[in-house]
């Protein structure tokens, strides 16, 4: 299947987003080719200096980073943030959260995806529900419990929800499934700040 005929090919931005979806896409690309350990010396050492002008052009990075919308609308979920797999959210609720994921090249660990990869996407998933409900929360803990080997370049499931929201703990949950067998599952608390309890539910 060739990037033209997948489904998952980069939506149009929205009205109001910057169009930068076509330069993460590149550069995810760019992360899976580099993934693969068969490249040469030279090509290594041209690859280096032309990231090297790229960087120049951009110049200094700012002094603070710049704000990331989180919730789970909008065309750019999984292409702000190049650490995390892209994703799509394919039913959402101030409850729970369902969708799909395809972990390329770069998250291969051995000849699986990488455990810390998973790992990552739930905490990004569940952190977006979170900021959904309107909820100045952090990550307390995440526990991750691994059943099966994840494939790469396969479509999987996820399936994320909130257990429980007492006071300024929000208790959640998440699974990550392939055809129907389970590959990992996630459950975690986040933590609201004592200022945010104004802000705990709408």
């Amino acid at each position: 299947m060739t990037a033209a005929d997948s489904p998952h090919v980069a939506p149009r931005p929205v009205e109001g987003e910057a169009d930068r979806s076509e330069l993460i896409a590149t550069l995810r690309r760019l992360q899976d080719r580099l993934a693969d350990a068969s490249g040469s010396p030279d090509l290594d050492r041209w690859t280096a200096q032309a990231l090297g002008k790229v960087l120049e052009r951009h110049g200094p990075p700012p002094s603070s980073p710049g704000a990331r919308s989180r919730d789970l609308s909008g065309s750019t979920i999984g292409l702000d943030q190049v650490l995390v797999p892209h994703f799509w959210v394919v039913e959402s609720s101030p409850d729970a959260v369902r969708g799909t994921v395809r972990f390329t090249q770069a998250f291969t660990g051995r000849g699986a995806v990488h455990g810390g990869a998973i790992a990552l996407l739930f905490d990004d998933v569940l952190g977006r529900l979170v900021d959904s409900r309107a909820v100045e929360a952090r990550t307390a803990y995440l526990r991750v419990d691994f059943r099966n080997l994840t494939p790469v370049g396969e479509d999987l499931d996820f399936h994320g929800t909130v257990v429980s929201f007492t006071g300024r703990k929000l208790q959640m949950g998440i699974e990550l499934s392939h055809r129907g067998t389970v590959l990992a599952q996630g459950e975690g608390l986040w933590i609201a700040p004592r200022a945010g309890l104004s802000t705990a539910r709408a």
